[in-house]
């Protein structure tokens, strides 16, 4: 499919609207998605890190053309109040969401919703017949991702099982295997909890007095129960 005949395709999730459009001249351009962010790091090279996902946000340019066999050309100003009415909820209702496709569109087949209205363009510029009859009218739609409220699930939150080494931390009083010889209370708190200032608290709970005791490799710890 060239550039010439690619359509956008909208089409109402709940409603009576399905619209093709021509695509416009210019690129489809798209912000949101995917976030990534640098982390600094001493002396190395910085981090690439997933910082989440962003609301995606698209400018679609279309063309609405009117210009056909002679005989047969039709007035696009009813399509474009078509494509306006999709901006605001009919009947005091919130504006309508839908499912937009292009052979182009980042994402096809997302569920979006009007961000605003259309801005109408002079390029190529818009022609009027005899009368005012619209033939020709450029313009770019203001796509802006929806995510439905009802389709958010929420769960009770439960603490994670933490594996280390042989350490298995429920967030409750659980026990870790010393894994090597000699290894103290304060390693023992760095693997298990990554944090070797806690040895003092695996120690206690453990009836001992001395956070640097070598301990013999296979020792079973009692772990302190996790705030």
């Amino acid at each position: 499919m060239s550039r010439a005949t690619a359509q956008l395709h909208l089409r109402a999730l709940t409603g009576s609207f399905d619209i093709r459009i021509l695509l416009g001249s210019d690129p489809i351009t798209y912000t949101g998605g995917a976030v990534y962010e640098d982390v600094a790091r001493p002396q190395q090279i910085a981090m690439t890190k997933f910082a989440g996902n962003a609301l995606l946000r698209v400018e679609v340019p279309v063309l609405l053309d009117g210009w056909g066999p002679r005989g047969d050309r039709s007035d696009v100003g009813d399509r474009l109040d078509r494509i306006l009415s999709i901006c605001f909820g009919e009947k005091g209702n919130p504006s309508p969401s839908f499912t937009a496709f292009a052979p182009t569109l980042p994402f096809s087949g997302t569920v979006f919703k009007m961000d605003g209205l259309p801005e109408l363009t002079d390029e190529p510029p818009r022609i009027r017949g005899d009368g005012g009859t619209l033939f020709r009218q450029a313009l770019t739609l203001h796509l802006v991702q929806y995510i439905d409220p009802a389709d958010l699930k929420f769960s009770k939150h439960t603490p994670p099982v933490v594996h280390v080494g042989n350490a298995i931390n429920l967030g409750g009083a659980t026990s870790a295997e010393v894994v090597s010889e000699g290894e103290t209370y304060l390693g023992v708190a760095a693997r298990v909890y990554d944090d070797a200032g806690r040895g003092l608290e695996i120690m206690r709970a453990n009836g001992d007095v001395n956070p640097f005791e070598r301990l013999h490799k296979g020792k079973r710890l009692r772990l302190p129960k996790s705030e």
